[in-house]
């Protein structure tokens, strides 16, 4: 399901419509919409391996903790991204300018690590 479907689904669910009548309008079988709406609700954001709080924030948040999709996003790839995130690199000037424009907070703020590193 999308995640336009899948807030379809919630809000005609909390609206008193049966699993049945949900998967009709959207195109799915009752039991595929009630395990899917299911798995949202008992499954965890992922934890995202960042040591950047302002940064881990944004992907799980925005991103529902997918690296992939928040490199996607910056146009770095996957290996560059989970490198820098992880801290265990310098990360240039350049890719901090690129990640902080995407996610609207300076370089400054948002390369600020965790304490305990």
């Amino acid at each position: 399901m999308t995640k336009h479907e899948r807030l379809k689904a919630f809000e005609m669910r909390l609206d008193g419509s049966s699993w049945s009548k949900i998967g009709r309008e959207l195109g799915y079988t009752s039991a595929t919409i009630h395990k899917d709406l299911l798995g949202c609700v008992m499954t965890k954001p992922r934890q995202v391996t960042c040591v950047y709080p302002a940064i881990r924030r944004i992907i799980t948040e925005e991103y529902g903790g997918s690296v992939s999709a928040f490199a996607d996003a910056c146009g770095i790839s996957y290996g560059a991204m989970y490198y820098t995130l992880s801290g265990k690199c310098f990360v240039p000037k350049e890719r901090q300018e690129i990640i902080s424009a995407a996610i609207g907070i300076p370089p400054a703020e948002a390369f600020v690590r965790d304490a305990e590193d």
